[in-house]
């Protein structure tokens, strides 16, 4: 059996690997706005002049709506839909609630998002607001542990919750991104080595990847996990399970501080690349142990585009 007998070939979003999904979703609910197959760019060659191991920059800044959560939420609100749920709610601080919305108004679904009243970055969440209220919301709410409010609201309500923590299907749509890296990358170039650097807050997307090269080695199609290397600031709300997962695959949990950056800032803008603290975090993380870790090949996720400038 081959890879390609599991898939649609002919599809390009997250959808062409539902047939290997732990709910397939029937194609009238599936929901789409062109999220995936991002291109892998190779930095092999420079590495070598840098004296760096062979990497690529997986580029989910140029998913729609600049962030790699339109994948676990096409696949969440989708899965949902399909099992009559047409209202939602989320807790988020910007990317989650706009693809939320984005894919909520396309089907003519309720969305309820709660947000904190002081974010991080205001300049950033203007922004985003702004795109979010172009999608008519059902409402916005602004709490001060908004978390928590939307679970008491969804709960009351009787509310589909797409808040990462609170739906155990959060992390099936980011299978697709370590399908896609085995496709255009493990298959093609026979890599026996890898090592994948991603940012991780709630954790859905890592132990979605996790989860995908699980099958994989599952069925034969590859002989080990990659490395596993999970970039964090704060505490990733999943712990258990990334640590699960990192322990398996012989990676390690970092922590990287936006101020500890600068390299990783200055080689990405050499470039022109626009991407979020959070794939800057993830780029350093890589720059940080390659060394030590003996690292041969490398990809690191780039989460999500930057939207303050």
């Amino acid at each position: 059996m081959r890879f390609s007998d599991l898939i649609d070939e002919k599809c390009f979003n997250i959808w062409r690997y539902n047939k290997i999904y732990q709910e397939p979703v029937k194609s009238k609910f599936r929901l789409s706005l062109g999220e995936g197959w991002t291109k892998e760019e190779n930095f092999s060659k420079l590495g070598r002049k840098l004296n760096l191991p062979n990497f690529y920059l997986k580029r989910e800044d140029l998913n729609p709506l600049g962030s790699f959560k339109v994948r676990g939420l096409a696949y969440q609100i989708s899965r949902a839909w399909q099992n009559r749920k047409r209202e939602f709610s989320i807790s988020s601080t910007g990317n989650a609630a706009l693809a939320a919305a984005a894919l909520c108004h396309k089907a003519n679904l309720k969305l309820f998002i709660f947000f904190h009243p002081r974010p991080k970055s205001k300049e950033k969440r203007e922004k985003i607001l702004k795109k979010i209220k172009s999608f008519n919301p059902e409402k916005i709410f602004l709490e001060k542990e908004p978390t928590k409010r939307c679970q008491e609201f969804s709960k009351a309500k009787k509310i589909y919750n797409l808040t990462p923590s609170s739906d155990i299907y959060s992390f099936e749509g980011f299978k697709s991104i370590g399908f896609e890296i085995f496709e255009r990358i493990l298959e093609n170039e026979k890599l026996e080595d890898l090592a994948i650097f991603s940012f991780s807050s709630s954790g859905s997307s890592l132990i979605g990847m996790g989860e995908s090269f699980r099958f994989l080695v599952a069925k034969n199609f590859l002989k080990k996990l990659p490395r596993f290397y999970p970039v964090k600031i704060d505490k990733i709300k999943r712990g258990v399970e990334i640590k699960k997962l990192v322990k398996e695959s012989k990676g390690k949990i970092l922590e990287i501080l936006p101020k500890e950056t600068k390299r990783a800032q200055d080689f990405l803008s050499c470039f022109k690349i626009k991407t979020s603290i959070e794939g800057i975090c993830a780029f350093e993380g890589f720059l940080q142990v390659y060394k030590v870790k003996e690292i041969k090949n490398a990809i690191i996720i780039l989460s999500g585009k930057k939207w303050d400038n």
